[in-house]
């Protein structure tokens, strides 16, 4: 059962392309070592960023099955460090930079009868 992770990412006015920028070089390399893949990225307001205006980045990655996102969720470093700091790290730039933000973890819906 594949699991997806929707990320959606409320960014302060003025600071989508940086947001951008800093999310596909300080994110994106280590989610895909703890075996996530990005299906997609779509922003709102469409086509451009306004100086002006909040920016809304959404990220949709996915992971194999339940076993791939415990994999995910407890990963280490291949030294044996533990990744969560660098995620932390990253998470706290992030926040420098957004408004809010929000993560959900979703499934196919059960058929019907189940």
């Amino acid at each position: 059962m594949r699991i997806l992770i929707l990320d959606e990412i409320v960014v302060k006015p003025g600071l989508a392309a940086q947001y951008r920028d800093a999310y596909r070089t300080r994110y994106m390399p280590g989610a895909e070592r703890r075996g996530m893949r990005l299906d997609g990225a779509w922003q709102n307001p469409p086509a451009q960023d306004f100086d002006e205006l909040e920016t809304t980045l959404y990220y949709l990655w996915s992971v194999e099955d339940v076993g791939a996102w415990w994999t995910m969720r407890r990963s280490r470093l291949p030294d044996g460090l533990d990744e969560r700091y660098e995620k932390h790290a990253w998470w706290q730039e992030s926040d420098r930079m957004t408004v809010r933000r929000s993560r959900k973890f979703l499934t196919a819906q059960p058929e019907a009868g189940q």
